[in-house]
């Protein structure tokens, strides 16, 4: 499989993995001659994605472990996603989230690769923390709940990921 058909996508735990599942079973239905590389947060392993990797970044449920290693964490993951860029050479990313999509985002930007961010189905009314810097960054961004239109005016309404 050619390298430059090679596509990163980036999500969390619960929902965001959730939502990259409907969203990747969608695209193998489009496209099969795509490689997706996951890259996650904690253990979180799709099945369809066959080459996948961890990246540590924060725990929900200690705040402490956030709190000191967090910027160790944010150096480390900078470094593999800079390997990973030079080893796949992606045309791009996609995420469904979570926040610390942030920063391997900067660096596909700089990088020139093609960013697509889908704010979570589960805002209607407000944005995500994530979607506020995302819409900024991201070339193209899509929301599934209409509702977000008002909140987000240049973006690409898609429905939901069911």
């Amino acid at each position: 499989m050619s390298k430059n058909n090679t596509v990163f996508l980036f999500y969390g735990e619960g929902g965001h993995k959730t939502q990259m599942n409907c969203l990747l079973s969608r695209l193998n239905n489009l496209r099969e001659d795509v490689n997706y590389i996951g890259i996650a947060e904690g253990k979180i392993v799709i099945d369809a994605i066959n080459n996948y990797h961890l990246i540590p970044m924060r725990s929900k449920y200690n705040k402490l472990f956030t709190l000191f290693l967090m910027p160790c964490c944010l150096f480390y993951n900078t470094l593999k996603v800079l390997f990973l860029l030079m080893k796949y050479r992606p045309k791009g990313i996609i995420s469904t989230g979570p926040g610390s999509v942030f920063f391997p985002a900067i660096i596909c930007k700089i990088f020139r690769k093609k960013i697509v961010y889908i704010e979570t189905w589960s805002r209607f009314n407000t944005k995500s923390l994530t979607g506020k810097f995302m819409y900024r960054l991201a070339n193209k961004f899509y929301v599934q709940n209409a509702e977000l239109l008002a909140l987000y005016p240049k973006t690409i309404y898609a429905g939901l990921l069911i």
